[in-house]
């Protein structure tokens, strides 16, 4: 089994069925447009079905590489662990390759899963035929942990459209109930203040009946409120002659009651996730570089590594990594006329975040900082506002820290 030839295994992943291409070395070189692909279930029965099949191809972890693409999903976890824990290497395939070397073969309309398979597998054979020579670079390993950082943003991401939807929501019900509430919290009537003092009197006529010293001891005490202590009485009294709606109030509270829960709820959970994705990130050796930089949070440390989806070595050069980050120029030429514009792909995670960097750097509130001053040499070059190539920067310090030299780049200044 030693002389066993060099295995491809290209993997296309779905919801029930997966696509698996086995390709000997002979048949990734010649014949793979045509070479058979294996369907087997994403169960137990499917997957034994699949190891059987590579145990009868002459596939072992010694002469075997296999590759999926991060799509679909969590779909491919299980088949990504399974093939780990059989000893076999697995890669993750760039979607943007499969898709170039489908439009290629196949054209634009073509796409099957069987195709995807046998592209895949096609892809590891060119990665090792000529990869080294001419940094053919199609595959990464490693991509779970920013898979799993990315999901943790994007949940953090819905339930703060969540939170705000419900707040305006609970907002235009307490401006029917009880309008004057405004001129007392004027910061606004879903912040967390008055939100305890509605939890605590559900309703107008329990703040009108309460007594001055309850209400003081909810919003200064409990609530840790003290500006509002002088405006205890006021509140009280807005209360008793509030012009707010009378009938159908039952319904109205109803939901003033289910969207206050709602949003103690979900705080609840964006305080949990919060921590969360602060302890994530400092599993990430690019995290120390990235802190390097102006105006970086945690939560923004982890929107660009989850844009990443990868390590920082699996982007050959910057504009591959601005490419998946949605930070780019496409340029469109017609005859003498050369039109600009950010790209539209990529994260739009990253796109925004990328966006308010730029704005903070050259603000004259943010510390003094190398972008800044490159912004201004630009402008004085071209009086157009340009926003500053944030970007740039990133891959060459993440590279050198993921090798552990983060002292290269250890202060903004050498950026």
């Amino acid at each position: 089994m030693d002389n066993a030839p060099r295995t491809y295994v290209g993997i296309d992943v779905g919801r029930r069925r997966r696509r698996a291409a086995i390709l000997p070395i002979g048949r990734a070189m010649h014949g793979w447009e045509h070479a058979p692909v294996l369907a087997f279930t994403a169960d137990t029965d499917g997957f034994r079905e699949f190891f059987d099949a590579l145990h009868a191809a002459g596939a072992t972890p010694a002469n075997t590489v296999c590759a999926l693409e991060p799509t679909g999903g969590y779909y491919s976890q299980p088949i990504f662990q399974a093939l780990k824990h059989h000893g076999f290497e697995v890669l993750w395939v760039k979607n943007q390759a499969v898709h170039d070397l489908r439009e290629t073969l196949y054209g634009r309309r073509s796409k099957t899963d069987a195709e995807d398979a046998r592209l895949i597998a096609r892809l590891l054979y060119l990665r090792e035929a000529i990869g080294k020579e001419y940094a053919f670079q199609v595959a990464h390993t490693g991509s779970a942990p920013y898979r799993n950082l990315r999901l943790l943003v994007e949940l953090r991401w819905k339930q703060v459209q969540a939170h705000r939807r419900a707040s305006n929501q609970l907002m235009q019900v307490l401006d029917v109930l009880f309008p004057e509430m405004r001129q007392i919290f004027r910061k606004g009537t879903t912040r967390p203040t008055p939100l305890h003092l509605l939890r605590r009197f559900s309703t107008v006529q329990a703040i009108a009946a309460a007594s001055e010293q309850n209400l003081r001891h909810v919003l200064v005490n409990e609530a840790r409120s003290l500006r509002h202590q002088t405006a205890v009485s006021e509140l009280r009294r807005l209360a008793q002659t509030s012009v707010g709606a009378r009938e159908g109030r039952d319904v109205l509270e109803l939901a003033q009651g289910w969207l206050i829960q709602q949003l103690h709820d979900l705080q609840g959970s964006l305080v949990d996730l919060e921590a969360r994705i602060e302890a994530a990130v400092e599993e990430f050796p690019e995290t120390a570089i990235l802190r390097t930089f102006p105006s970086m949070s945690a939560r923004r440390i982890a929107t660009l590594l989850a844009g990443m989806g990868a390590p920082i070595d699996a982007f050959p050069n910057d504009r591959a990594l601005r490419k998946q980050w949605g930070w780019y120029v496409e340029i469109e030429q017609s005859g003498a006329r050369t039109r600009s514009r950010l790209g539209r792909g990529g994260y739009r995670g990253t796109r925004r975040e990328l966006y308010l960097m730029a704005m903070q750097f050259i603000k004259e509130q943010t510390q003094d900082n190398p972008f800044r001053h490159y912004y201004r040499r630009l402008l004085r070059r071209n009086p157009t506002p340009k926003v500053p190539k944030v970007a740039l920067g990133p891959r060459p310090c993440g590279v050198q820290a993921r090798h552990g030299d983060v002292r290269m780049h250890a202060t903004p200044r050498t950026l």
